[in-house]
């Protein structure tokens, strides 16, 4: 940013002498200063944030997984989407499963019910379990007594709006550790932005998983 500025502003300086002379120079960096509530010499470039999108093949074993654990029948199910994504949460070598669901009885204004699982062959077991979650789901790329730090964003329900960081705690889950919201997603660290897709438009175009597929799936 600084190396641009270098070369841009010397010959933006002289034009603006030659059209408005010095005085005119005066005024507009006190415009720019008055006006702007950072100094735009001083930005830091915010950490990068990679966008990775659902997983777009059915998966029987946690659509049946998902459906016992939220108690859903047989006929629910054919219209109850689902999305989920793998990240290995703490670098042991095995992915560990974020899904989310969504449905008119679980769903509501705070969000959707969220699920951190681990797998082993075709069983899963409940690490986290969020009741409401907007999705995307960010992951920051910092460690916590082992585990990836989570945000997520939080509003509806009358709960305090904002981006929520979640840190692990040494023999718990993510929710019995520290939090800290933020009225802006932090950008410090590079983060994985997962379950990035647009919920509305996927709906819209028919572009999702059901938990038991339609006829024509």
């Amino acid at each position: 940013m600084r190396n641009l500025l270098k070369k841009i502003l010397p010959g933006l300086t002289v034009l603006t002498i030659f059209n408005t002379g010095c005085s005119a120079i005066e005024e507009i960096t006190d415009s720019i200063r008055n006006d702007t509530e950072i100094d735009f010499f001083d930005l830091e470039e915010q950490a990068e944030i990679s966008i990775v999108y659902a997983e777009a093949a059915h998966h029987p074993e946690l659509a049946e997984f998902l459906a016992d654990y939220y108690g859903i029948d047989e006929e629910n199910c054919r219209k109850t989407r689902y999305y989920y994504n793998y990240y290995d949460l703490n670098r042991d070598g095995q992915d560990e499963v974020i899904a989310v669901v969504l449905s008119e009885e679980l769903t509501d204004a705070g969000g959707n019910p969220v699920l951190i699982l681990s797998q082993q062959a075709e069983k899963f077991s409940v690490l986290e379990s969020f009741d409401w979650v907007h999705t995307p789901v960010y992951l920051r790329q910092n460690m916590t007594n082992g585990w990836c730090d989570l945000i997520l964003n939080i509003y509806g329900k009358g709960l305090e709006s904002g981006y929520r960081l979640y840190a692990h705690s040494a023999d718990g889950g993510y929710q019995d550790g520290e939090s800290v919201l933020y009225d802006d997603l932090p950008r410090d660290l590079p983060i994985v932005q997962i379950l990035s897709n647009n919920l509305i438009d996927d709906y819209d175009r028919g572009d999702y998983l059901t938990l038991i597929p339609g006829e024509d799936s």
